[in-house]
C-alpha cells in the first residue's frame, strides 16, 4: 500500500453490484477452474473448522504448474466442493468471507491501472451484473473522482513495454475517444462501432508508423471527421449480410469455446436469415422496456477488453477486432434466444446466462486474441468491411 493521487474512473453500476448468491443462474462456482494461492490454503488450514469443511481443505485442492497456485478439483457435475446444497459457499459460511481466496473475494470486480487512473467496473461473465446493466440504461455512464490517500495499485505496463510500445502512454485517451463514440446516443451502437473501428484503423496506422506521439493531435483531427454526414450515412447503407455474420461467430463460438448457443439459427447445418430476424424481433419485444440492454453489454465488454488492452503484441486496431467480435456474439446471442423462448421471463433469464458464459469464454482467456485475430486474418476477414458485415 502507498499513498497516491490517482482518478478512479467507473461506470455508475459499479457500486451497486451486490453478489445474488445460491439465487445465481449461472454461479461462478460451477464449471470454471478456481485458484488459491498457497498462503491463501495455509491460512485456511489453520482455521477451527468442522469435519466436513477440514475434509475438504485436505482433499480438493490440486497442485497447478505453477509453484504458488492450486487449482480446485470440480465434483464430476462442475461444481466447486465448497458449495452447499443451498448453493452458498462453505468456507465463507463457517469462516467469514476474510478466508476466501483473493480471487473468489473480488470477482466480478476488475481494476486496471494506467499510470495514475484507476479503471473500476466488474466483468459481464457475472449474471449479476448482466442483470444490473440491463435494467438501468445510465448503467454505463462513466464518473471519474479524485482519490488521495492509500491504495494498492499495480501499473499494467512496465518501463520497457512503453519503449517497445510507446502508443500505449496514449491509452487513456484512445479509450475515452473511443468508449464516448460508442457512448453517444445519436447513433444505432453498430454505426458508433463502425466509427469507432475507422478511428481505431487510423490510431493505429501512425503508430505503427512510429508516430505514436502524435495520436493526441490524431485524435483531436479525427473527432469532426467522424461527425461526417456523407460517412455516416455511407455506414448506415450497409446491408448487413446475416449469413457471414452468423456463420463467423458461430464458428469462432464452436471452435474455440465449444458452444452451441447459436444452434437455434441454424437449419439443417445453414445459418438461416429468417430464423435470424424473428429471433431479434422476439427479442426486441422480450426486452421492449430494456432496449438498451445490448448496447449495455456491448459498452461493459469494451471497458474489459480495452482497459485491460488484451495484447500489447497486437495493434490498438486488433484489439478493438477481438472487443468486435464479442459485441456481435452479444447480438446473436441475443436472437437466438429471442427465437428459442416463449416467455419474457424465460428469455431475459436465458440471455443473461447465455451471454454471462460467453463473456467468461472471451475475458477469461488471453491466449483467444491470438487463436481469433489470426483466423480471421488467414480467412481474410480483418478489414473495416468484413468488421462491418460481422457487426451489422
Amino acid at each position: 500500500m502507498k499513498k497516491i493521487n490517482a482518478i478512479i474512473k467507473q461506470p455508475k453500476y459499479y457500486d451497486k453490484f451486490k453478489c445474488i448468491g445460491g439465487e445465481c443462474p449461472a454461479s461462478c462456482c460451477v464449471g470454471w477452474d478456481i485458484f488459491w494461492k498457497k498462503d491463501e490454503i495455509n491460512k485456511l488450514k489453520e482455521c477451527n473448522c468442522s469435519e466436513k469443511l477440514t475434509e475438504l481443505i485436505n482433499t480438493s485442492f490440486v497442485p497447478s504448474n505453477d509453484i504458488d497456485r492450486y487449482t480446485i478439483a470440480l465434483r464430476p457435475n462442475g461444481e466447486c466442493p465448497f458449495l452447499t446444497e443451498e448453493k452458498l459457499c462453505l468456507i465463507q459460511k463457517e469462516q467469514g468471507e476474510e478466508y476466501l481466496s483473493e480471487i473468489c473475494t473480488v470477482y466480478p470486480r476488475l481494476s486496471n491501472c494506467i499510470y495514475n487512473i484507476a479503471t473500476k467496473l466488474c466483468t459481464t461473465s457475472c449474471y449479476a451484473v448482466l442483470d444490473l446493466i440491463c435494467h438501468d440504461e445510465s448503467s454505463m455512464d462513466i464518473y471519474m473522482r479524485e482519490w488521495k490517500g492509500e491504495m494498492l495499485l499495480t501499473n499494467r505496463f512496465k518501463e520497457n513495454d512503453i519503449e517497445q510500445h510507446p502508443e500505449l502512454l496514449h491509452l487513456n485517451a484512445i479509450f475515452d475517444f473511443l468508449y464516448n463514440i460508442m457512448l453517444d446516443k445519436k447513433h444505432d451502437i453498430e454505426t458508433s462501432i463502425i466509427l469507432a473501428a475507422l478511428a481505431a484503423k487510423k490510431i493505429s496506422e501512425f503508430a505503427e508508423d512510429g508516430k505514436a506521439d502524435m495520436i493526441p493531435e490524431v485524435i483531436e483531427k479525427l473527432k469532426p471527421q467522424l461527425k461526417d454526414k456523407a460517412q455516416i450515412e455511407s455506414i448506415n447503407n450497409i446491408k448487413p449480410n446475416y449469413t457471414f455474420s452468423i456463420g463467423v461467430v458461430n464458428d469462432i463460438l464452436m471452435k474455440m469455446y465449444g458452444s452451441n448457443v447459436l444452434l437455434p439459427l441454424y437449419t439443417d447445418g445453414i445459418a438461416d436469415v429468417d430464423k435470424y430476424k424473428t429471433g431479434m424481433a422476439k427479442f426486441k419485444e422480450f426486452f421492449a422496456e430494456n432496449s438498451y440492454a445490448v448496447k449495455n453489454i456491448i459498452l461493459n465488454l469494451f471497458m474489459e477488453f480495452f482497459t485491460a488492452y488484451y495484447n500489447k503484441e497486437y495493434t490498438i486496431y486488433d484489439n478493438f477486432l477481438y472487443f468486435v467480435v464479442s459485441a456481435a456474439s452479444a447480438k446473436l446471442v441475443a436472437a437466438s434466444t429471442g427465437y428459442a423462448c416463449r416467455t419474457e421471463k424465460h428469455a431475459q433469464e436465458e440471455f443473461l446466462r447465455s451471454q454471462a458464459v460467453i463473456a467468461h469464454s472471451f475475458v477469461s482467456n488471453r491466449a483467444m486474441i491470438d487463436i481469433i485475430t489470426n483466423y480471421l486474418k488467414a480467412q481474410k476477414w480483418h478489414t473495416i468491411g468484413y468488421l462491418a458485415s460481422m457487426i451489422k
